[in-house]
């Protein structure tokens, strides 16, 4: 709060109505999927970064059971990215024998 005030002229007291903190133990409450309150599901480590997201074998959107997918922070690009199952579409429509361009052009 100390570093919005130094950019702010009306962040006194009187103006913040409200204050909710979440810890990890509360995330992982709301959320069963986020282990320890981690919102990457499986961690954001390192040797995890593009295509080994969330490890090689599974990095191409596909798992070994047929028509089961991985999307979302658990996969490739990872959380932080906006609409990020977006990038396993083109996947799933292509086994799904649909051509992603025709479609969305």
């Amino acid at each position: 709060l100390d570093s919005v005030r130094r950019h702010t002229s009306n962040m006194g007291p009187e103006n913040i109505l409200g204050r909710y903190i979440d810890s990890p133990p509360d995330l992982e409450k709301w959320n069963a999927s986020w282990p320890g309150g981690d919102a990457t599901h499986i961690g954001s480590y390192l040797y995890q970064s593009m295509g080994n997201r969330p490890m090689p074998s599974w990095s191409q959107f596909r798992m070994p059971v047929d028509k089961l997918y991985l999307c979302g922070p658990s996969a490739y690009p990872g959380l932080g990215c906006t609409a990020g199952a977006r990038a396993a579409v083109p996947v799933i429509m292509e086994d799904l024998g649909m051509d992603f361009d025709k479609i969305i052009g």
